[in-house]
């Protein structure tokens, strides 16, 4: 639904009356939140900081309940993670994505107390929860929490076997679709203040229906590049800046990536695809993790399953499952810290060598960009020097076009004194360290090291690694907008 739009056929313009209940309705929560502020910027950033607090509150209790042995302070410096994400820039600071890493503990918790035993109490905290991803977030994020409901009682299903059993699996689906249906109707009537104004206007003026998302094929055409582009995601959580690269390498592959939770989280991956699920909460967070990368992907090859889906729901299609990946990716972080602890860790042979060869390739990608932001920062001329003799010698091997040939060396000049421009200590700092944690992964003294205080260092390194993460790839801009800098006889020029 939109917040504002036209109907052609009548020369209507829709209001905000007619707004996502969450994003932009005039009578939304947040509308009145900003109320208390002296101005919306304000109270915006207020709302985010809130929001990102509570996500990690609820992420340190689903640690806690799942995996106590750990100890508190490794709870509390992995659920920070969740607040030092790659989701910053593209999701969280859009504010109602947040909401959907916070209902997903709720509803994870919820669920899996209602199949051993419903009762009326889970019927309020369910309803509780779907209003808050509703009116603290979005019509999307309440229908795609809702898909992570329906995804999390089928894992349920699968690991007690009741899908072995007809008659337990009627009576469970039974009770999960009348709870479901239950607390929607609750939802509405709570919320009735904001439905009334959306079942006006759509009585008064009809539906507005939201943009097509959907592509123009339904299947994509795949290429090496393409393919490589997609493997390599994985490999990586954001390896550039938005301004370090923009002359060229932004258009040439994804620099920035949001399925890992941490530049070192594809090697926990590794590790454990390569030993048995103890218990319910191991084999759902791989469930969770793997089935929804899986499914991104096949979006990604098959678009065309987006318009099939938005044939039904004429809502934003869904395609961003990352803020739910996330908070599984942390806890099958701290299941492995929990691992090493009790040395559970044994894999075979085989998973160690895989693990070790893609630990080996992180560190190496690693190394590489910390040589170029080492020179980038001290020696540019250098580093220019180096690009252009290796573009040089690639060219022996590698057919280039005339054109390409002679844009080259100014695309690698502009991007080398980018380098210098928006390069420093951080860059240099988060390379540097996220190789040298990449390569302990490489050496036969990895478990000794992750080990040491109870596991307490590993979890600060890989909080700290975040933190330096969002710092160099995904930063904030302390400065005012190239707009409101520019002004003519005393008067903004956009005012102008």
């Amino acid at each position: 639904v939109l917040s504002y739009g036209w109907r052609a056929d009548l020369g209507i313009v829709g209001t905000f009356f007619f707004g996502d209940p969450g994003l932009f309705h005039s009578w939304g929560l947040f509308r009145w939140w900003d109320q208390f502020f002296p101005n919306s910027l304000l109270a915006y950033n207020c709302s985010v900081l809130i929001l990102l607090w509570v996500a990690t509150l609820a992420v340190y209790h689903l640690l806690k309940r799942i995996i106590p042995d750990i100890g508190i302070v490794p709870q509390i410096l992995l659920a920070s993670l969740i607040a030092f994400s790659p989701l910053r820039n593209e999701f969280f600071f859009q504010r109602h994505w947040i909401v959907l890493s916070i209902v997903t503990v709720p509803i994870s918790f919820i669920l899996y107390d209602f199949i051993k035993g419903p009762s009326l109490r889970h019927y309020f905290q369910y309803t509780l929860t779907l209003c808050s991803s509703l009116f603290l977030g979005s019509f999307a994020i309440l229908y795609q929490g809702l898909i992570f409901a329906v995804i999390f009682f089928v894992i349920l299903i699968l690991y007690k076997d009741l899908h072995r059993s007809p008659g337990e699996l009627w009576v469970a689906l039974k009770r999960f679709f009348l709870l479901n249906l239950a607390s929607g109707l609750t939802m509405v009537l709570l919320g009735a203040w904001v439905f009334y104004s959306l079942f006006l206007e759509k009585f008064l003026v009809g539906y507005v229906r939201d943009p097509n998302y959907s592509n123009d094929v339904f299947f994509s055409s795949m290429t090496l590049q393409i393919l490589f582009e997609r493997l390599f995601g994985y490999f990586h959580a954001g390896i550039f800046s938005h301004w370090t690269g923009v002359l060229g390498m932004a258009q040439t592959f994804r620099i920035q990536e949001w399925n890992m939770v941490s530049p070192l989280f594809p090697i926990v991956l590794l590790f454990s695809f390569f030993y048995k699920s103890r218990n319910f909460w191991e084999f759902a967070s791989k469930c969770v993790v793997l089935g929804f990368l899986i499914y991104q992907e096949l979006v990604v090859l098959i678009p065309g399953i987006l318009e099939i889906i938005q044939s039904f729901l004429n809502l934003y299609p869904p395609s961003k499952f990352h803020p739910i990946i996330h908070v599984y990716e942390i806890i099958l972080i701290g299941i492995f810290l929990n691992r090493l602890q009790s040395d559970d860790y044994a894999i075979s042979l085989r998973g160690l060598r895989v693990t070790r060869v893609a630990a080996f390739f992180i560190s190496f990608l690693y190394a590489g960009l910390f040589v170029i932001a080492c020179l980038a920062v001290a020696t540019p001329q250098a580093l220019a020097s180096i690009l252009h003799f290796l573009s040089d010698w690639f060219s022996q091997f590698i057919h280039i076009p005339t054109n390409a040939k002679a844009v080259l060396p100014g695309l690698i000049s502009g991007n080398v004194r980018l380098f210098n421009e928006t390069m420093g200590a951080k860059d240099i700092l988060f390379y540097g360290m996220t190789f040298t944690l990449a390569l302990l992964f490489v050496t036969p003294y990895w478990a000794n090291i992750l080990k040491l205080a109870n596991g307490r260092i590993f979890a600060g390194l890989i909080l700290t690694n975040s933190i330096l993460l969002v710092w160099t790839v995904y930063p904030m801009n302390k400065e005012s907008l190239i707009w409101d800098r520019q002004n003519k006889n005393g008067v903004n020029l956009s005012e102008i």
